[in-house]
């Protein structure tokens, strides 16, 4: 009889959330939770894992693949409900295109079998999404009735109309922090800049390529290396891309970089530059930052408050080379400063954006959503 309070008593949570493969910054996430001593601790917890693409290049693609996964999906998802009835269900949606339309069908079923829900946010609609009359049905919609989590304030602005401040939280991703012998160890005569984030066009990566430009034009002798897998740019297209903007002599291609590798490589440079045009949050700051790289990102989504511009990095505009060029320009005439924003970064890194400090929070916000009616 004590056996049976005891599970009973024990919160119930079904995770539909995104895990590698592909690696993408939600994915990391899911992986983060899936593996929480802290979070499985907390409740009982039950896992489905609803990609149905298994590499960057193919996500919001849609094909008569992804179409038979999503039914069978969706049979997954009930028989869990039906057979373990979790006190509440944790999704991680799309907000935009086909994603978003089969998330609405996730959410009707779910709330059909009167299953608590709360949304945990790690991507934006595309500009014009939300204004068609067909799709500001389908959030009204999906927001009610339901808890969201959001990663930083400033991104709740692109669903201001459908949440209720009652049912919101905030909770900023946090990493695991690498070891301690992971320093900076640049050549002090070349400023070293890196690129770390899939190729993809809306990265910012020819943003990047254009200011590598504008700086060699001026004779400045840096070097800037790209890390990432293929996506909308593939490898082979980069190389040649490097090539007839002339900078084969500054600009290196080094591929994807994992685990112990990818730090051991942050650390042989001095300054990230991440000039992403569409973002919600940015892991790959995380990662610099921690290691005690400054840190060059656009105004664009959570960027502005994870980078303390002229403390811990500094912000440019997007989509502007010129712009960047101008901060690049800053970084190579003043690396005191550079070394001292990119201590002043892992202090901040270690104060609010650790795996630890992320899971804490987020097992507070979820014993509240299951409270919160």
């Amino acid at each position: 009889m004590l056996l049976k309070i005891i599970i009973k008593m024990s919160q119930k949570i079904l995770f539909i959330m995104h895990m590698p493969p592909p690696v993408h910054g939600a994915a990391v996430i899911g992986k983060y939770i899936h593996d929480s001593k802290i979070i499985n601790k907390a409740f009982d917890c039950l896992y489905i894992n609803p990609a149905a693409s298994k590499k960057v290049s193919s996500i919001g693609k849609l094909s008569f693949g992804k179409i038979f996964f999503l039914f069978s999906l969706l049979r997954k998802i009930v028989k869990t409900v039906k057979t373990e009835k979790p006190d509440l269900c944790y999704m991680t949606p799309s907000t935009w295109d086909w994603g978003f339309y089969r998330d609405c069908l996730t959410v009707f079923i779910l709330k059909r079998l009167n299953v608590k829900i709360v949304f945990h946010f790690h991507n934006r609609p595309q500009t014009g999404f939300g204004d068609k009359w067909y799709n500001k049905l389908l959030y009204r919609h999906f927001f009610r009735e339901t808890n969201y989590i959001f990663l930083d304030r400033v991104l709740t602005n692109d669903f201001k109309d459908y949440l209720d401040k009652k049912h919101l939280y905030i909770c900023p991703n946090g990493i695991e922090p690498v070891a301690s012998n992971f320093e900076i160890k640049s050549d002090s005569n070349t400023i070293k800049f890196v690129f770390l984030s899939n190729l993809i066009k809306n990265k910012g990566v020819y943003d990047l390529l254009e200011a590598c430009k504008i700086l060699k034009s001026k004779k400045y002798n840096f070097i800037c290396d790209f890390i990432g897998k293929s996506g909308d740019i593939s490898s082979d297209e980069f190389i040649r891309d490097v090539e007839k903007y002339g900078l084969s002599d500054i600009v290196t291609y080094l591929g994807p970089k994992y685990d112990s590798e990818k730090y051991t490589c942050l650390s042989k440079h001095d300054v990230l530059v991440f000039p992403t045009s569409y973002e919600t949050f940015g892991l790959v700051l995380l990662e610099a930052m921690q290691v005690g790289l400054m840190c060059i990102g656009t105004k664009e989504g959570a960027i502005p408050n994870i980078i303390s511009n002229k403390e811990t990095g500094l912000l440019i505009e997007k989509k502007d080379s010129f712009d960047l060029a101008a901060k690049m320009e800053y970084c190579i005439n003043n690396r005191d400063k550079v070394k001292i924003m990119g201590q002043k970064g892992k202090e901040k890194f270690f104060k609010l954006y650790t795996k630890e400090i992320f899971e804490q929070n987020i097992t507070n916000i979820l014993k509240d959503c299951i409270k919160n009616d």
